[in-house]
């Protein structure tokens, strides 16, 4: 039985399962709903959350369990906006502190580490953060999991802001509030990371084949409708919103990937044709493939790929193999275009038109008019999406 369509509809029906409902239920779905119900929270509401909820959410984090006991944490409730501003400065990922009425900021206290050395507290401490966002999800409250350690600089950020002394380590902020948005929970369940016994690539590759190809054709990803379930801002899909594109080109024997950062997503010639519209530089090893093939992808990586998007926005696929060079695994569509297994989303797009830039029609900056090095424009039907 696939436990995702036995499970995962009740987590969706969120906290009215939770609610009214959860006295005739079994205790235990009761809990596993409300673990399949938690979803990160950005934006918030203006009001408060009562003391008592928040006592309540910090004796569930200090229910969290510990390496001998130590429980080497230390809990910061902050609820003074100028501080919550302060913190939302701290880095890419911050900005829910901007909203949310109360942060609680889980620290290691290093003084309560085992006698041996053994740094058992970044686990200890994020049994607490994990049992903190249960117990706000079991009360209608959203959070977001913001790291800090081991982030040097994140932590130093936070231990000036809350004024800790050095032995306390902040490993996370949770921003806490009553939410502004809706967003779905996520279904995570993928057979293809589990092992039983030991561990076996082969028998796991097998697995996540017969679990993921009838439903995606890609391994490792869930195909969609993005008419229907795209959860993406358009505005800042391309302006890499906690990720980095790279649009890929070509096919197994040819292939070439650049970095990407201007774009469009809508619709033309009607409703039903979804669209994405992308713009090339002449000059680009990729334009010349791009006006060779008929499809090209868009794969989003997450923010650990930071160089290796460098190099795909710097290096030139001529003279230096972009792939090999950062170490990004390339798979290819059923239809033979490539992606990159390392995304967490692909657009497989089929080009619909190729216009250039008339930049004497254009009402654009005089530095971009005098840039001979133009772009074309490609709009492009999105023929395939997935996500993981």
């Amino acid at each position: 039985m696939d436990f995702r369509k036995l499970i995962f509809p009740l987590a969706v029906a969120g906290m009215a399962v939770l609610g009214s409902s959860c006295s005739q239920q079994d205790p235990s779905q009761v809990v596993m709903n409300n673990i399949l119900a938690r979803k990160s929270v950005r934006a918030y509401q203006s009001t408060p959350v009562p003391d008592d909820m928040v006592q309540t959410l910090l004796r569930a984090g200090m229910a969290a369990p510990s390496a001998v006991n130590k429980q080497p944490w230390h809990f910061v409730v902050v609820n003074d906006t100028a501080i919550l501003r302060q913190l939302a400065l701290n880095g890419r990922g911050s900005a829910p502190l901007s909203t949310a009425p109360l942060a609680i900021v889980v620290c290691g206290n290093l003084q309560k580490q085992l006698d041996n050395g053994m740094e058992y507290w970044p686990q200890d401490c994020s049994a607490a953060v994990e049992n903190i966002l249960l117990s706000a999800t079991s009360m209608g409250l959203g959070t977001v999991w913001m790291g800090g350690y081991p982030n040097k600089e994140r932590a130093d950020v936070t231990q000036k802001a809350l004024g800790l002394p050095s032995y306390l380590m902040p490993l996370a902020t949770i921003a806490v509030g009553y939410p502004a948005e809706n967003p779905d929970p996520k279904d995570k369940w993928n057979e293809a990371n589990i092992s039983y016994n030991v561990y076996d690539s082969a028998a796991a590759a097998s697995q996540q084949v017969a679990t993921a190809m009838p439903e995606s054709d890609l391994l490792g990803f869930r195909k969609i409708d993005v008419k229907k379930d795209w959860k993406e801002n358009p505005f800042t899909f391309f302006k890499g919103d906690g990720h980095g594109l790279l649009l890929a080109v070509g096919n197994e024997e040819k292939m070439n990937a650049m970095a990407i950062g201007w774009g469009g997503l809508g619709v033309l010639w009607g409703m039903d044709r979804p669209v994405v519209t992308v713009y090339v530089r002449k000059s680009r090893y990729t334009h010349e493939l791009m006006e060779k093939n008929t499809h090209f992808t868009i794969s989003a990586l997450g923010q650990q790929y930071d160089k290796a998007l460098a190099v795909m926005g710097s290096e030139s696929g001529r003279s230096t193999d972009k792939v090999k060079k950062t170490g990004l695994k390339v798979d290819f569509t059923k239809s033979g275009n490539p992606v990159f297994a390392d995304a967490n989303t692909v657009l497989e797009c089929k080009v619909l038109y190729q216009v250039p830039y008339d930049l004497k029609n254009a009402n654009l900056e005089d530095d971009f008019k005098n840039n001979p090095d133009i772009s074309d424009a490609f709009v492009a039907e999105i023929v395939n999406a997935w996500v993981k």
